[in-house]
């Protein structure tokens, strides 16, 4: 409050409350009341100087926190932004973790960027579990945090197996073809304990038409044999490993072939 320049603000009200809004924050107001009747106006009494403070509502806890991958020292996650953001813009979204280790306590483990959706907890041991959580911070505060349902083991998330080395055609003979195929790629320590988990092997067909499955073998059997096909039309076949999770990218032969001996019957002797 310096210098006053008042301002009315209601001169019809029949009770007495009066809402004054639109102000601005920070600044001093002093509101002064009089009464009026048929012969003029009484004198004004008037309040203390009153400041105007800015409402600091924090936004709403992130949603859906979801684990997307690990290994045996880190766990991978992500989370949706908030439904509601409060009074300021969201700055950060702060990460926190505690072991099921007696006596540990939630420790503040990352700020990453409001644009940041997703972090990697690295660094753990894979003979705890750790609970995991996450919240929004904005200038007006820090939110309720979004935590894991469940406490996580970091642990070697389990893929599908690596796609076969090679699938090719073994015989040919008439409505009849055998394929044969050569063992999954294992290229890195990776992909070998991918294949690990092996549980077989899956055999599809396709006659132009659409691609089906004729055979699904165990993780030792590397052939498969096809009968009752037509002489006249063009197969392709492709194999694909498969384990718990699911189903492995697939090989194909590299042409199409034919279910027709390539050796004629000899003709009638002379």
């Amino acid at each position: 409050v310096g210098r006053l320049t008042w301002q009315t603000v209601s001169d019809s009200s029949q009770t007495c409350t009066c809402l004054v809004n639109e102000l601005t924050p920070n600044v001093q107001y002093k509101v002064r009341v009089a009464a009026i009747n048929e012969f003029g106006q009484g004198e004004f009494v008037e309040t203390e100087p009153i400041q105007i403070k800015e409402q600091n509502i924090p936004p709403s806890k992130p949603v859906n926190l979801t684990v997307t991958d690990m290994t045996y020292s880190s766990i991978d996650v992500s989370w949706l932004c908030p439904r509601e953001f409060g009074s300021k813009p969201i700055k950060h979204y702060v990460l926190y973790r505690r072991s099921t280790k007696a006596g540990s306590e939630w420790k503040l483990i990352h700020r990453v960027n409001r644009t940041q959706l997703s972090y990697t907890f690295d660094n753990l041991d894979s003979s705890l579990a750790y609970s995991l959580r996450v919240t929004a911070e904005s200038d007006a505060g820090e939110s309720e945090p979004c935590e894991l349902p469940t406490p996580v083991s970091p642990k070697k998330k389990v893929k599908p197996p690596a796609i076969p080395d090679h699938v090719f055609v073994r015989t040919i003979d008439d409505g009849i073809i055998s394929i044969q195929w050569s063992g999954l790629d294992t290229d890195n320590d990776h992909q070998s304990e991918q294949n690990s988990n092996l549980l077989g092997y899956i055999v599809e067909m396709n006659d132009g038409r659409d691609w089906v499955e004729v055979e699904r073998t165990d993780s030792f059997t590397r052939t498969c044999t096809i009968t009752h096909l037509r002489q006249d039309t063009d197969y392709s076949f492709r194999v694909s490993a498969y384990n718990r999770i699911g189903q492995g990218h697939s090989k194909e032969i590299d042409t199409p072939v034919k279910a027709k001996s390539p050796f004629s019957k000899p003709g009638q002797p002379s």
